[in-house]
């Protein structure tokens, strides 16, 4: 018997790859000032620096925000890319104007917040929508990405696995909520019930590194 031969995944251009590496870079980056955050200013607690204060009083969130815009913008070439690479499918199609369209609006959000023409209050809700959106393409462009010989086998694991985060992270927040509302002021349980769509958020970015090695140098299957 001879052995079978791997057929190449297809490299995208350098200008996307290194978008994508940008990206996913910029994206732990902002993540680690947004645990900072949450380490430092504790805004689940009554006494808490956060509350004693208006405003970001570390800072670290204020960077973060900054950084977000940056990270989605560097995504919308790979989100283009993987698309095309795809498109045969109805479902990456839909998938990547979805993709493309919660980038754009969470930037845009972004902006809105850092300059003051948005309270955070206001801007939050929608940039959530936008981010649990871009975890299930995450997942849904990894399959389609995979039979199409586009992304690796590492890459389309974790996409999967941060697609089916978003369900129960938004199970466990509601709970976690619940819980809080009756426990009054000072409850950890949201900040607890948050915890999973944390880690999926975490690990997209590693997922965009993971898709911009696939975009680089290409993988086999």
């Amino acid at each position: 018997m001879t052995p079978t031969k791997q057929r190449p995944i297809r490299a995208a251009s350098g200008v996307t790859a290194l978008t994508a590496l940008a990206s996913g870079l910029i994206g732990i980056l902002a993540n680690g000032y947004l645990v900072l955050f949450y380490l430092t200013a504790k805004p689940w607690q009554p006494d808490s620096l956060a509350r004693q204060v208006k405003g970001d009083p570390t800072s670290y969130g204020t960077i973060n925000d900054w950084l977000i815009p940056l990270q989605l913008t560097l995504l919308i070439p790979i989100v283009i890319w993987l698309g095309q690479q795809t498109q045969i499918d109805k479902g990456s199609r839909r998938w990547t104007a979805i993709a493309l369209a919660a980038s754009i609006a969470a930037t845009l959000l972004q902006l809105l917040l850092v300059t003051g023409v948005l309270p955070f209050a206001i801007q939050v809700g929608p940039v959530a929508v936008c981010v649990l959106l871009l975890l299930c393409w995450a997942g849904i462009i990894s399959a389609a990405g995979r039979r199409h010989g586009v992304l690796s086998h590492s890459t389309v694991r974790l996409g999967r696995l941060v697609m089916w985060a978003v369900p129960v992270g938004v199970a466990a927040f509601a709970v976690g909520i619940g819980i809080s509302a009756l426990q009054g002021e000072g409850s950890w349980a949201w900040v607890v019930g948050g915890l999973p769509g944390a880690l999926a958020w975490l690990a997209f970015p590693i997922w965009v590194l993971l898709a911009a090695r696939d975009a680089a140098w290409g993988a086999h299957r």
